[in-house]
Order: C-alpha cells, then sequence, then structure tokens
C-alpha cells in the first residue's frame, strides 16, 4: 500500500506536533524543578534581586516568598497563611513547621531567608 503524498505531510504534522509539545512540557517541568545552590549566601546575591541576598520570612510577601528555589505559589501561599495564624517565625528553621517543607528544602532555601 502506497502513501498518497497529503498523507505523508499529515504524518510528518502530526509527528512534529507530538515532538515539539513533549519537549515543551518536559523543558517547562525540568526548569520547574531543577535547583542548583551552591556555597553560601553572600552579601550581595542578585540571584533574587535583593541587595541584602536574604528574604525576611516574617515580612515577605507571597510574590516576593515564590521567588525562592524551590518555593513556588503555592508553598508562599502556605507560608504566609501559617504566619498569620500562628504569628511570626522566630528562627528561620521554624519554617519547617510549615506543610510541605522538609528538610532538604529548607537547607535548599536556608542561605537565602532571615528572621
Amino acid at each position: 500500500m502506497r502513501l498518497k503524498k497529503y498523507e505523508i505531510v499529515l504524518i510528518c504534522a502530526a509527528v512534529l506536533l507530538v515532538a515539539f509539545t513533549a519537549g515543551f512540557v518536559v523543558g517547562r517541568y525540568t526548569a520547574r524543578t531543577t535547583v542548583t545552590v551552591s556555597g553560601t549566601a553572600s552579601s550581595n546575591n542578585s540571584d533574587f534581586g535583593y541587595a541584602s541576598g536574604k528574604i525576611n520570612i516574617n515580612s515577605a510577601g507571597s510574590n516576593e516568598l515564590a521567588e525562592l528555589p524551590g518555593i513556588g505559589s503555592r508553598l508562599a501561599d502556605a507560608i504566609v497563611n501559617y504566619r498569620e495564624i500562628h504569628g511570626d517565625f522566630s528562627a528561620i528553621s521554624d519554617i519547617i513547621l510549615v506543610d510541605g517543607i522538609g528538610a532538604a528544602l529548607y537547607e535548599t532555601i536556608r542561605p537565602y531567608i532571615t528572621v
């Protein structure tokens, strides 16, 4: 059975569409989950656009908190909600009390936060 020219074109277009969609999805999720942190926070950490290099977890809003590596909008909202219910954090390690933030994530954000 021999394919007609338009059938070949349709098959090629479908393959390209699937490949593009797969590449987009993989690239999007890889960009969200890949976090590389090395060393410690310096006094001029431009990664997050703050002169001090640290975000105060007692005063930062959701948008600021979401800029931290691995946090995102859902956890940023959870931090703000926890703070509204329980009051200010007394130490940066208290952020582990927020649902969804464990020891590994705490170690990732520790150089970038302050109280």
